[in-house]
C-alpha cells in the first residue's frame, strides 16, 4: 500500500511550459542539494548551478572534507530555457546516482555543448 504523495495542485493556464519551471528545481525534501540558473551575464548567457552537499564516503574529490559543499555549474548557454534543461538534467543525475553521477552529467553536458 502506501498513499501515493498528492498530486501538486493545477497551476492556473499561465504560459502552458509546465514541463520546465525553475520552482520544481528544488526539493524542500533534500537539503542536500540546492539547483538555480545564474545570468543573464555580460554577455547575456544563462547557466545551470547546482550546490551540493558532500557525502561522507566520496572519494573522487580532494577539496574540503565530507560535508563540504561543492558547487558545479554546467556550461554558459545562449537562452534561459537551455539553462533550465541542464539544471533539470543535473536533478535528475542527482537523483539517480547522487554526487558522483552529477558530476559525469557535468562533464557530458559540457562536451555536448563544444561538439566533441
Amino acid at each position: 500500500g502506501g498513499g501515493g504523495g498528492g498530486g501538486g495542485g493545477g497551476g492556473g493556464g499561465r504560459g502552458g511550459d509546465r514541463d520546465a519551471r525553475e520552482d520544481d528545481l528544488n526539493d524542500p525534501d533534500d537539503p542536500n542539494i540546492k539547483i538555480s540558473v545564474e545570468g543573464p551575464n555580460q554577455t547575456h548567457c544563462f547557466r545551470a548551478s547546482v550546490e551540493m552537499v558532500k557525502p561522507k564516503d566520496s572519494a573522487n574529490c580532494r577539496s574540503g572534507g565530507p560535508g563540504a559543499k561543492m558547487r558545479v555549474t554546467a556550461a554558459w548557454q545562449g537562452d534561459r530555457k537551455s539553462a533550465l534543461r541542464d539544471a533539470f538534467a543535473l536533478k535528475k543525475a542527482w537523483r539517480h546516482g547522487g554526487f558522483d553521477e552529477v558530476y559525469k552529467t557535468k562533464t557530458r553536458l559540457r562536451d555536448k555543448r563544444f561538439g566533441r
